[in-house]
């Protein structure tokens, strides 16, 4: 049974806006084929009667929204294309509904979330994009027979999971009577990501690319703080991670928001994006913190979580997983934004494994790797953005974070009361049957035999190599396909003495860490576990399909390149090297040099 509907209203700010047109960012873009951000909290009830609760939720939010304009804005398109929210106090949606039949134990006592929680929330499978005519933000109330379920559903092109936190926690406080707000947001549109790139959205509006009906399951786990830190001194107290000449400090990681990439209209890296990358944050040993390699809690959670997955999918050993989580870069961009800079600002980070049974046993293993990568993307990785109206292509399994950072209580409780976080809509989706992509038998070598393990040391692979190899920690299984040095400079215009150079030094590193994602496997390859005349293929770090054979003279051809030499070592990291540089075709186009500039 649907909760009632009690009542519809429009809320206002109770002051008028000042803020103006704010324009949509590069990392604003991309969300509006994305759904509505939904987040709710599930409560007993207060000690006061429900429409005293429903009054004071009324007046803390318009008083709130006077904090946050472009909550009761609405979008608007100007003549040449640019998508704005215009903070015209248009107001947000409250609705205010009955569920009295519900009870808080029939939520948390079955295995699954039930269905009906979905009817707690508003505007489910709404687009974003849809806020040209929708209200941007929505708080629904629903009165259960013991509790209170209060959600909020907020356009994904509007907020992040940084900027929609300080909303809602601003809202609890001015809730509980407090006099001045702890985190103003800052709306300032002069950073680098504001950008004049114009987006060519569909008649109808964008899409999200993925099956809404699909037949999905939701489930929450909850965790002991007990049991977090025994998992997190289990993995630390394994071994800790080297990276360079240093230690990569792996506790630093911020958001959890999902983000996808934005393809440039003319194909090339644009001006904004080049300027991203030569302003991009690359600690030096002087700047960077005191060394450790600590892994956090969450990444030690996720890791399991990701495991458990995996396991519980059944995959072939042969597939490659997908972790995402999108990380904050607030303070990762030069000059660094408003810690509460209220937008979208946020980039997808990939860390991939194979579903191999030595992997899943091993699971410290997966925690480090995963730790190990998903640290140094967030550090260096470039934003090479592709479309912005469709996902990136689909490949492997993949399995995004949310986020559930702490939720402040919204009003007063007497000691006896207590609030019940339901931090989202989706807490770990899982199907109820598993429809996998076919796999290719021709995909079922390992490459991990002794028969094949006759690999010699090299000292080094070439500067720009030797940069490629380092990005990977050496006690860890890889497999790399690197450009030789004459592929660099042939390919990629890449010179010791003009590319490591100045401001060239952060684009020639961003570009690398991008050609490692496409190149590097997590598994180990040697020349002999590829088969003469026939292809066997692997998902890259980042995704990337790589087709392996061997050709007539024994040669490894890996997507059409031809390797030079195979077969060599780093640590356990195996090292081919390549006549060419084996990228996708879009980030092709983007760094292709342009050769008539040199006469």
């Amino acid at each position: 049974m649907s909760p009632i509907l009690i009542s519809k209203s429009t809320i206002f700010p109770d002051q008028k806006s000042t803020a103006g047109d704010l324009k949509l960012s590069v990392s604003d873009l991309p969300m509006l084929s994305c759904h509505y951000i939904q987040k709710g909290g599930l409560f007993t009830r207060p000690p006061f009667p429900i429409t005293e609760l429903i009054a004071l939720l009324k007046r803390g939010l318009s008083q709130t929204l006077s904090h946050f304009p472009p909550l009761a804005g609405r979008f608007k398109t100007d003549a040449d294309g640019c998508i704005y929210i215009t903070c015209n106090d248009a107001g947000v949606e409250f609705v205010h509904a009955n569920a009295t039949h519900v009870s808080i134990y029939d939520i948390l006592s079955p295995t699954h979330v039930p269905d009906f929680v979905k009817g707690f929330f508003s505007f489910d499978h709404t687009v974003s994009y849809d806020g040209h005519f929708k209200p941007i933000l929505a708080v629904r109330v629903t009165e259960l027979a013991d509790g209170v379920f209060i959600s909020c559903a907020v356009n994904h092109a509007v907020t992040d999971g940084t900027s929609f936190w300080n909303f809602f926690n601003t809202f609890a406080e001015v809730c509980r009577g407090a006099a001045k707000i702890t985190r103003p947001p800052n709306f300032r549109r002069d950073s680098v990501l504001i950008s004049q790139a114009v987006l060519k959205i569909p008649d109808r509006g964008p899409k999200v690319t993925f099956d809404v009906d699909a037949p999905l399951k939701e489930r929450i786990f909850s965790f002991s703080r007990e049991s977090i830190l025994k998992l997190k001194a289990k993995t630390n107290n394994w071994k800790r991670i080297s990276h360079r000449s240093g230690e990569i400090n792996a506790g630093e990681l911020m958001g959890k928001q999902r983000n996808d990439p934005l393809k440039a209209s003319d194909g090339k890296i644009t001006a904004i994006i080049e300027s991203w990358l030569r302003n991009a944050v690359s600690m030096t040993e002087k700047e960077s913190p005191t060394p450790t390699a600590e892994i956090s809690s969450f990444q030690s959670l996720c890791a399991l979580l990701w495991r458990a997955v995996t396991r519980a999918r059944n995959l072939p050993a042969s597939k490659t997983t997908t972790f995402r989580m999108a990380v904050n870069c607030r303070n990762r961009l030069e000059p660094k934004l408003d810690p509460v800079y209220f937008g979208n600002a946020i980039q997808s980070i990939p860390t991939n494994a194979p579903a191999s049974d030595d992997w899943l046993r091993d699971s410290v293993q997966i925690q480090l790797t995963f730790c190990s990568l998903l640290s140094y993307w967030a550090c260096y990785h470039p934003r090479n953005r592709r479309n912005t109206t469709t996902h990136s292509p689909f490949r492997g399994v993949q399995r995004p974070s949310p986020s559930s950072p702490p939720v402040k209580t919204l009003v007063n409780h007497t000691p006896h009361d207590r609030d019940l976080p339901l931090p989202s809509t989706v807490a770990l989706n899982l199907p109820t049957s598993y429809r996998l992509p076919e796999v290719s038998t021709r995909n079922n070598l390992m490459g991990s035999s002794n028969k094949y393990r006759k690999v010699r040391e090299i000292e080094s692979f070439g500067k720009f190599g030797d940069m490629m190899v380092e990005m990977l920690p050496e006690d860890l299984t890889f497999t790399i396909f690197i450009p030789s040095e004459k592929a660099f400079e042939r390919d990629l215009r890449f010179r010791e003495d003009e590319s490591l150079v100045g401001e060239k030094v952060n684009d020639t590193y961003a570009v690398l860490t991008r050609l490692l994602g496409f190149s590097a496997v997590p598994r180990m390859i040697h020349s002999g576990a590829i088969p003469n005349g026939k292809e066997i293929s692997y998902d890259s770090l980042s995704g990337y399909s790589l087709f392996m054979s061997r050709d007539l003279d024994g040669m490894v051809v890996v997507n059409g390149v031809r390797s030079k030499v195979v077969d060599c070592r780093k640590g356990k990291i195996v090292v081919h090297i390549m006549d060419g540089v084996i990228m996708e075709a879009d980030f092709e186009q983007s760094v292709q040099p342009d050769y008539g500039e040199e006469g």
